[in-house]
């Protein structure tokens, strides 16, 4: 009987610490700063609502924020919409045509500590669609719990004085 009494508080502590561990999830905003992104939106949306580390935020809510600060889509200030929002990260999309290619330019920042974790370019899905979604939302996941950093626990990093390895007259413009 001791042994069994034994089990059952060992069980509830551990459960009770796995219950303490297990992090809220983070609140996101998926914004569509183009016409043209909304249905990427659409099709993220969906899969990112699939992550139970993910709460989305209702698109109305978003638009109505936008409408109500009268904030442009073409001059989107992610923070201020961010912070507007309460969410922990915003994930800005937009459609950018380089000739007679489409992509989708993304930006995950995250609202507290005020930084882009990421802004990446990706190809618009030729035929599966979902699995397009899939493989982008398994991209972010890794930043995910980045976007619920208290900005007195991040660690500000700067980069100074950065030169390419090689001098050439490339290198030389972009520094």
């Amino acid at each position: 009987m001791e042994k069994i009494l034994t089990f059952i508080f060992c069980a509830a502590i551990g459960l009770r610490l796995c219950a303490q561990n297990t992090p809220a999830p983070v609140r996101l905003a998926i914004v569509s700063e183009s016409s043209d992104a909304v249905a990427a939106a659409d099709l993220l949306t969906a899969e990112f609502s699939k992550n139970d580390r993910v709460q989305l935020l209702e698109r109305t809510e978003i638009e109505k924020v936008i409408r109500e600060q009268q904030l442009s889509l073409n001059n989107l200030d992610c923070l201020k919409l961010g912070r507007l929002l309460g969410a922990d990260g915003l994930l800005a999309l937009q459609t950018v045509a380089e000739g007679t290619n489409i992509f989708l330019n993304a930006q995950l920042v995250a609202v507290k500590p005020g930084v882009i974790l990421t802004d990446e370019r990706f190809g618009r899905p030729a035929q599966d669609a979902s699995a397009w979604a899939a493989n982008i939302v398994s991209h972010f996941e890794p930043l995910l719990p980045k976007l619920g950093v208290l900005p007195q626990d991040a660690i500000p990093l700067s980069v100074v004085n950065f030169h390419a390895g090689v001098r050439t007259a490339e290198a030389a413009e972009l520094e």
